[in-house]
């Protein structure tokens, strides 16, 4: 059981080295993994990371997938569970909401003006 769980820590690990590597370094050696496989993680941190990459305009599916995720796991609060961190609290982890947010501002999927 245990190293199921490390697995899928150091998975998670792996992919969230590869968006900062990208983020950094751009597309040239490391590809950017694709929405369905962060998508596949149910963490909003990893996306919030994921969307900070982000050079190019979000297709309309795209985007609409985004936002199907980010109503599915907003919590009772109004913020989103950090599940990466183990947080389980009913108003959300403040450090993965804030990536969140930050990431949908500036991939543009969320307008700052309609943010409450």
């Amino acid at each position: 059981m245990r190293l199921k769980e490390r697995s899928k820590q150091k998975k998670k690990l792996k992919m969230f080295a590869k968006i900062l590597l990208n983020n950094i370094l751009g597309d040239e050696k490391f590809e950017r993994p694709f929405v369905n496989e962060v998508l596949a993680e149910k963490d909003p941190w990893t996306l919030g990371y994921w969307l900070l990459t982000l050079k190019n305009d979000i297709s309309p599916s795209l985007k609409q997938k985004i936002e199907d995720f980010a109503l599915k796991t907003e919590k009772k609060g109004g913020g989103w569970r950090g599940r990466f961190f183990g947080f389980s609290g009913t108003y959300g982890d403040p450090l993965t909401t804030s990536i969140f947010l930050q990431g949908l501002i500036e991939s543009k999927i969320l307008d700052l003006n309609e943010l409450s």
